[in-house]
């Protein structure tokens, strides 16, 4: 069985997973779905954290001097631990760094 946290209605993703401006993040909600409606025959439990925010960043790496963390989603279950970070517009990867 698949859990949540929190918990969000599936029906009104679209109003929910917004950015700090209030755009829709597709990209976040398209994840979401797929995790949601993968429910059916589940043997085991995963536990799911959707937008889970840290007070605190890197000290080692922090080239931006961010001052908190946010994870888009945390995985767990008894096999380990998932971390995704889902991107909507381009990515990319130069000298070790990923844009």
């Amino acid at each position: 069985m698949i859990h949540f946290f929190p918990e969000k209605p599936i029906h009104n993703l679209e109003q929910i997973i917004v950015d700090q401006s209030g755009k829709t993040l597709y990209g976040e909600i398209a994840i979401y779905n797929m995790i949601f409606h993968s429910q059916i025959g589940q043997e085991k439990d995963f536990f799911i954290w959707h937008d889970l925010n840290f007070p605190i960043h890197s000290r080692s790496f922090n080239p931006y001097q961010k001052t908190e963390c946010q994870i888009d989603f945390l995985i767990v279950c008894e096999d380990g631990i998932l971390v995704v970070e889902v991107k909507g517009g381009s990515i990319s990867w130069k000298n070790n760094t990923f844009y």
